[in-house]
C-alpha cells in the first residue's frame, strides 16, 4: 500500500527563529515532499510573528489556507 506521513513536529529554539533559519527548514521539507510526491501542509504553532509566517509562505509559494488562534482563559 501507500505510505503516509500525517504529522511531524519540529521545535526551533528561539535564537533560530529567523526568516533565514525557518526558510531553510521549509526548503528541506519541500524537498522531502517533492521527492516522495505528497502534499505538504506547514503550520507554526508557536509565537512566530504572523507577518513573518505570511512572508515565509509567500516566499516558498505556499497558499495560505488558515490562521490558527489560541485563547487561554487560565491567564
Amino acid at each position: 500500500g501507500d505510505a503516509m506521513l500525517s504529522e511531524y513536529m519540529f521545535y526551533v529554539e528561539p535564537e533560530y527563529r529567523s526568516l533565514k533559519h525557518l526558510s531553510a527548514l521549509v526548503n528541506a521539507c519541500k524537498d522531502f515532499a517533492d521527492e516522495h510526491n505528497f502534499l505538504l501542509r506547514f503550520e507554526f504553532v508557536n509565537q512566530v510573528d504572523i507577518r513573518i509566517r505570511e512572508r515565509l509562505f509567500k516566499m516558498h509559494n505556499f497558499q495560505i489556507k488558515s490562521v490558527i488562534g489560541e485563547y487561554d482563559g487560565r491567564r
